[in-house]
């Protein structure tokens, strides 16, 4: 073809207007999908509707450019004979294509075929529902109309029923109200009251549940009366009100249950894909109605109320009504480890497994998590959760329990591992905060702030009293910044005591620690529950634990414990605390919470073991205590450690060198410790300086120091260790400089304090070069 040819074909396409048009028709295609894909990830819109845009869009290309050949040019076209055939058949093809296939996609996406390791290390095929197909459900306590009191139980105890009926279904996830307690709380409200529907709206949406179940009951003549709506999340609107009339709650949750299925899903997918189990929901927990009451009181005793040993007492009741529960059991063995009874706990746990036998699949995942915990099998309580969040993907539960053992254990590389998976399979809105705080503990700042944004975006509401992108702001040494964002939030919630907290922390940065003591005081008036005023007296702790004020510290440390006592045991107090030992022993106070801990391992003995092994442990490494330290890291203790977190073995090492003045061992250990668990090396930066120091390295040192006050300028075990590193690089005046920013924050250090002595020998030494 010759080149005139070609310019004479593109020439009459350019005046049919084709290549304008064409591309008109592609940007206008490419906004609308760009908008299902948000409608898609803000509101819930399936992601068929997607692809059979997609289809549509591609299949009726060929119609478009004909038509636009034809018609394009300015002015008048006639109809050619073939287009009035051509484009009709070209739409209905592609109208028809488009929702066959999309029919057909849908159900072969509803399920997708997964690949498992069971407990015994057989691998298992299994069909696992898309996210599409599944649905989630917050419940709320029912209304009781009765004139009886004896009936309020079944407020609570009829979320209890229907969220372990309609779970028998793998599609469906539950949210019940003993996790709204704080969300009720912040409204002003407890779980004894019947709400307004606003707020059972706001709860609904801030759990992300995509419907939310509430209704209310009486006694009849005739029987049970049970009237339950479903609403949607979005809106608000009404999905399903009916009234059930029975003899029983269990016959009328049945029905609703039934109902529940035949609404949201197809019974082709249901009966072809995936097996749906429907026992009747008495065989799921109990038929003894009587023994249902106990066991829900039992539960609101344990949960609501703090009182273990009240809870065992309804737990064993409703246990000798009906002694062939697993759920009763379980719930005993929980009372019976509160109260530190654990080897019966155990025992009782056991009863529970061999109960649970013929149980829904997810209901004995559940009681064979707890099984493991009592049991001090982390291993195969992590395996299990694995396993629980590919056979469930939607369900949230067992994402935080892995991201927040691998948080706890400062393994960050698999907590954000399991946060990207969380993310993959539709938990996005859930995970983006939590995300950004793995980021954050990695030092992947630009990361974390990626996140935020974008959970901002998806909830505009909360960027009015959310505090993370100052965190942010704090992390990237945005000091000035942080402070104008959260002096900005709390004109907005000017009775937050979060905020609070986060300016104090920005004051003492900034070097003003006499502010920064204020905010924290100010904060405590502003608490309204026992779980607030806990964290704040943990942030006192952290505060005098660096100005080195042990008497107030160790004042703190009781007014925490105490709080504690409002809503958990003493061996919950305890728990809490274990892992705050290295703090009271650089206060030099250590003897108190040994104290402590001593005693509550004398009220439930089979926990000794373990405190003594976590505080040896902890005391060795603070007091550089070599033979404490062996003693403490070997057979049990030592398994118990590694259990929890494998690499701790380097950082193990790398304290152990650190001890025995091996520091070039030190620093090779304790920087394979933060490569492996993809901890931010800002985090151990102290220590690596130390030992860089210690090492005749004294210019890694100052490098470690200086780029973590980048972030926090006068830190002051940062700036005790940089100045003692200037000084061993030849660089008094540095070193002097240094100190004098260390002084005032040292002022009132108290002689119990862990560096006194050593503070005191260097400022007789450094002295000497201040002219």
């Amino acid at each position: 073809m010759t080149n005139n040819s070609q310019k004479s074909i593109f020439s009459e396409l350019w005046e049919r207007r084709v290549p304008q048009f064409v591309a008109t028709y592609i940007g206008v295609s490419w906004g609308v999908l760009q908008f299902l894909i948000f409608a898609n990830n803000r509101y819930g819109l399936p992601e068929s509707f997607i692809d059979k845009f997609l289809l549509f869009v591609l299949i009726m290309l060929p119609g478009v450019v004909i038509f636009i050949y034809n018609h394009g040019r300015p002015g008048h076209d006639a109809w050619q004979p073939f287009e009035k055939i051509f484009l009709p058949i070209n739409f209905l093809l592609a109208l028809g294509i488009a929702g066959f296939v999309d029919g057909s996609n849908s159900v072969q996406a509803a399920a997708t075929e997964v690949q498992i390791e069971t407990m015994e290390g057989d691998t298992v095929t299994r069909m696992v529902p898309a996210m599409s197909e599944t649905r989630s459900f917050a419940l709320f306590p029912f209304k009781n109309n009765s004139a009886s009191e004896d009936t309020d139980w079944l407020r609570l105890g009829l979320t209890e029923l229907i969220a372990k009926d309609i779970e028998q279904d793998i599609r469906i996830y539950t949210m019940d109200p003993w996790n709204f307690e704080y969300a009720y709380s912040e409204q002003g409200f407890d779980l004894t009251e019947d709400i307004p529907f606003s707020a059972k709206l706001k709860i609904a949406k801030n759990k992300i549940a995509e419907f939310f179940v509430f209704g209310d009951y009486n006694l009849t003549d005739a029987g049970f009366e049970l009237n339950i709506k479903v609403h949607e999340s979005n809106k608000g609107e009404a999905y399903i009100e009916k009234t059930y009339s029975t003899n029983t709650p269990f016959e009328a949750i049945d029905q609703f249950t039934k109902d529940l299925s035949d609404n949201m899903f197809s019974k082709e997918l249901a009966v072809d894909f995936i097996e749906v189990i429907d026992l009747p929901v008495q065989d799921l927990i109990s038929p003894n109605l009587e023994a249902v009451k106990n066991y829900t009181k039992a539960r609101y005793t344990a949960s609501i109320e703090n009182d273990p040993t009240k809870a065992l007492e309804l737990a064993s009741k409703a246990s000798e009504l009906d002694e062939t529960s697993a759920e009763f059991k379980n719930l005993e063995a929980n009372c019976l480890y509160s109260i530190g009874n654990l080897k019966e706990a155990q025992g009782v746990i056991s009863k529970a497994i061999t109960l649970s036998e013929g149980l829904p699949e997810r209901q004995m995942l559940n009681l064979k998590a707890y099984y493991y915990i009592l049991n001090q099998d982390v291993g195969k309580a992590l395996k299990l959760w694995e396993t629980w969040r590919i056979l469930y993907p939607k369900d949230y539960y067992p994402y935080t329990q892995l991201m927040q053992f691998y948080s706890m254990t400062q393994n960050f590389a698999k907590a954000k591992e399991t946060g990207l998976d969380a993310v993959k399979y539709g938990h996005k809105r859930r995970v983006l905060k939590r995300m950004a705080d793995v980021c954050l503990r990695r030092d992947e700042v630009d990361e974390a702030e990626q996140y935020l944004l974008e959970y901002l975006e998806l909830y505009p509401d909360k960027a009015k009293d959310d505090t993370k992108l100052g965190d942010i702001y704090l992390t990237k040494g945005a000091l000035d910044k942080a402070q104008n964002y959260f002096e900005k939030i709390e004109l907005l919630n000017p009775e937050d005591h979060n905020i609070n907290l986060k300016l104090s922390d920005v004051y003492r940065r900034q070097g003003d620690y006499f502010k920064a003591e204020q905010y924290l005081e100010k904060a405590l008036t502003k608490t309204n529950l026992a779980q607030d005023s806990t964290s704040i007296f943990l942030q006192q702790m952290i505060y005098y634990a660096k100005t080195g004020e042990s008497e107030k510290f160790l004042e703190a440390g009781k007014n925490r414990i105490q709080s504690a006592y409002s809503y958990t045991s003493r061996l919950g107090a305890a728990t809490q605390n274990l892992q705050f030992i290295g703090l009271y022993a650089q206060c030099g106070v250590e003897d108190y919470i040994v104290n402590f801990l001593n005693e509550t391992s004398a009220e439930a003995p089979q926990f000794k073991t373990t405190f003594d092994c976590v505080t040896n442990f902890l005391l060795a490494i603070m007091q550089e205590d070599l033979e404490k330290f062996e003693a403490s890291y070997q057979g049990f203790c030592k398994s118990m450690l590694l259990n929890s977190t494998p690499t701790m073995d380097y950082l193990a090492q790398g304290l152990k060198a650190k001890i025995q003045g091996e520091y070039e061992d030190a620093v090779r250990f304790i920087e394979l410790y933060i490569d492996s668990t993809g901890v931010g090396g800002k985090e151990y930066g102290s220590m690596l300086a130390e030992v860089h120091r210690l090492n005749g390295d004294p210019e890694s040192a100052i490098k470690a120091c200086e780029e973590y006050l980048e972030i926090d300028p006068h830190d002051p075990n940062f700036l005790f260790e940089l100045s003692q590193a200037q000084f061993a690089n030849n660089q008094q005046k540095e070193a002097v400089i240094t100190y004098k920013k260390l002084k005032p924050i040292w002022s009132k250090m108290d002689p119990r304090y862990l560096s006194y002595d050593k503070y005191k020998a260097f400022e007789k030494a450094v002295l000497l070069f201040d002219n």
